[in-house]
């Protein structure tokens, strides 16, 4: 029982880090602030959490989680290998994430994770993740000497839409951007399809 409380507590305070995050911004978040927005004591804070360090990290794995768990939805609903890629395409582009308040503190988060190893090791995991589940998607759907190099491009452009997103760019939704998205992986699986044809053609002199 009170382990599960503990947890709960924890869930609570990564919760009220986030918003603290992405209204105040990263520099102003503080266990201060945090305590207030939770409606606990600065001691019980540091009794969950030592450090600002280690409420931010449970806050951008919280975010993580989310699209994790829109992934799974999505996932569940897929049926053909074109339809699993879409489906990680637009579970980084699910609303709960991808608006332009966390997209900023993602951003700022990203900015600090170059002079900290803590918060470097986070970033590196979720785009790790990120390139997995793309180059797992990428299998049924073109041979293995391009597998990576596509997922690192629908992965920049991933990116992009999040920067942009943070920057400021909130013309373009969650949907047009996985259509845009959606667009350029179709002419390239066009392409990577039209050169396998012309290639095996190439090879055999008698068709």
């Amino acid at each position: 029982m009170r382990r599960r409380m503990s947890a709960e507590r924890r869930q609570e305070l990564a919760e009220a880090t986030l918003e603290t995050m992405k209204e105040e911004g990263f520099a102003r978040t503080t266990v201060q602030r945090v305590s207030a927005r939770a409606g606990l004591a600065q001691g019980l804070v540091h009794h969950y959490f030592a450090t600002k360090a280690e409420m931010v990290e449970a806050a951008i794995r919280l975010s993580s989680t989310e699209i994790s768990k829109e992934l799974v939805r999505l996932l569940a609903k897929a049926e053909t290998p074109r339809q699993r890629l879409d489906a990680v395409v637009r579970a980084n582009l699910v609303p709960a994430v991808f608006n332009p308040e966390v997209t900023r503190a993602w951003l700022a988060f990203a900015a600090e994770a170059e002079t900290h190893p803590r918060y470097g090791r986070i970033v590196r995991a979720i785009y790790a993740r990120m390139r997995s589940n793309l180059r797992h998607a990428l299998k049924g759907l073109v041979g293995p000497e391009v597998v990576e190099d596509l997922a690192l491009t629908i992965a920049l452009m991933i990116d992009g839409a999040w920067m942009r997103c943070a920057l400021g760019g909130a013309d373009l939704g969650a949907e047009e951007v996985a259509a845009r998205i959606g667009a350029v992986i179709d002419a390239t699986l066009s392409l990577s399809a039209a050169a396998g044809v012309a290639s095996g053609s190439a090879r055999d002199p008698n068709p």
